[in-house]
């Protein structure tokens, strides 16, 4: 139990972590959507800044997904060390017990350290 306690913790820190890296990329992702606007409005091509608002986006979704799935994995393996059953668990989680039991024989992500 004690080990998915500290798997939880680890997930919640990397998707603390990812949450404010995705906040900087999308600020800035805002920053050059604002100024292609701008561009455009005033008769410039925007077309490359465009290309890097949805490269910066997609980053930044991307990064937030991983780190959403982590934490989502993390938290119904420590729940199932609880004892909780598999339908409690994906109530808790708000997904199906089928998707809970994929959760928990998913394998972990290589790099992740569990």
């Amino acid at each position: 139990m004690a080990k998915q306690r500290e798997a939880l913790a680890r997930a919640l820190d990397a998707a603390a972590g990812a949450a404010d890296e995705a906040a900087g990329v999308q600020r800035h992702a805002a920053t050059v959507a604002r100024r292609a606007a701008r561009d455009e409005r005033d008769g410039q091509d925007a077309g490359d800044s465009i290309k890097v608002v949805l490269e910066l986006l997609h980053a930044s979704a991307t990064q937030v997904s991983a780190a959403s799935s982590a934490l989502r994995r993390a938290w119904a393996r420590a729940l199932a060390a609880d004892g909780l059953p598999r339908r409690r668990i994906g109530a808790m989680l708000g997904v199906t017990h089928q998707r809970v039991s994929a959760l928990l024989h998913r394998s972990e992500p290589e790099g992740t350290g569990s």
